[in-house]
């Protein structure tokens, strides 16, 4: 689970982005395993994220669909995003999750900004 607080307030429309850095001379660690495709979902989930409390089996109510992200054991990833909120000072929350979830497969890393790792909120004036 993860939120995104907007701060562009020129935004237009917003897309869940995601980047791995392969370069292993920069610090941004990551891990997957189990058997291909690595494709996950990602969906709105309502603004009641606990840290203390939630797990897998106790979080907020999954709701609607906006990102599939593919990646391969290179790190080499597809994104397919559909527009979602960026309005400045509210909070989005979201849930990653197996696409198909009676596989069994992981996805581990540490978000860094610099380089670009992990999973972002790309604003877009228009």
């Amino acid at each position: 689970m993860f939120s995104f607080d907007a701060q562009n307030t020129f935004a237009s429309r917003c897309t869940i982005a995601f980047e791995l850095n392969t370069n292993t001379s920069l610090w941004s660690p990551w891990k997957l395993w189990g058997v291909p495709p690595f494709v996950f979902n990602v969906s709105h989930i309502d603004p009641t994220m606990n840290k203390d409390t939630d797990t897998w089996n106790n979080r907020p109510a999954v709701g609607d669909w906006v990102a599939t992200i593919e990646v391969g054991f290179d790190g080499v990833h597809e994104v397919n995003s559909s527009d979602v909120p960026c309005v400045k000072g509210d909070v989005d929350q979201y849930i990653a999750y197996p696409a198909d979830v009676e596989r069994d497969f992981g996805l581990t890393w540490y978000q860094v900004l610099e380089p670009y790792h992990g999973l972002f909120l790309d604003a877009y004036v228009e």
